[in-house]
């Protein structure tokens, strides 16, 4: 009797570590970053060029067709843009433009936002889609749709008005002194 306990306890536990709910969630790269390491990833887009995906989803949870979405976001955009993990506990700190797009993007996980590598334009959302050939249609669009913009831009945005600034005080400065220099 002793025997059989033990071994219908080896028996139990052999099925809960195998079974399917037991190993929950997905697995995100070494080189995704999470809302802690917002400020690295974002420096390392502006660096590199590169977009970003924020992943709004839940690495716990069990549900296959999550775990499957998940794993297909970071397939087909983990090569081409920064991997930014949101987790339902740091949505709040997430940009409120940002935030707004997920929050408009339906209520299940997981859904990604594309920026680009300043975080402040868009360049596309996709929401959850239970159809896996549908979602993963929907992700090549949005990879497609990523490859084509400019993520750089925002970084020439930012420093024009510095270089007009720079270049107009350059015009000044030898305008003066070709009056204050010039011969009589």
């Amino acid at each position: 009797m002793k025997q059989h306990t033990i071994l219908l306890l080896f028996v139990l536990a052999a099925i809960l570590l195998y079974s399917p709910t037991a190993k929950a969630g997905f697995h995100l790269p070494d080189d995704a970053y999470t809302m802690n390491e917002f400020d690295s990833a974002l420096q390392e887009a502006q660096e590199d060029e590169w977009p970003i995906t924020f992943l709004f989803s839940d690495e716990y949870q069990t549900c296959r067709f999550v775990i499957a979405s998940s794993n297909d976001i970071l397939n087909v955009l983990s090569e081409d843009s920064i991997i930014l993990y949101v987790a339902p506990n740091t949505v709040d700190r997430l940009p409120q433009k940002i935030f707004l797009a997920l929050a408009n993007s339906g209520s299940k996980i997981p859904r990604i936002v594309i920026t680009d590598s300043c975080a402040q334009n868009i360049i596309t959302v996709v929401p959850f889609n239970n159809n896996s050939g549908k979602h993963l249609q929907m992700l090549e669009k949005a990879r497609d749709k990523m490859l084509d913009f400019d993520v750089a831009a925002c970084r020439a945005k930012d420093s024009s008005p510095k270089t007009y600034m720079i270049a107009g005080a350059a015009v000044v400065i030898l305008i003066l002194g070709f009056f204050m220099f010039r011969k009589k």
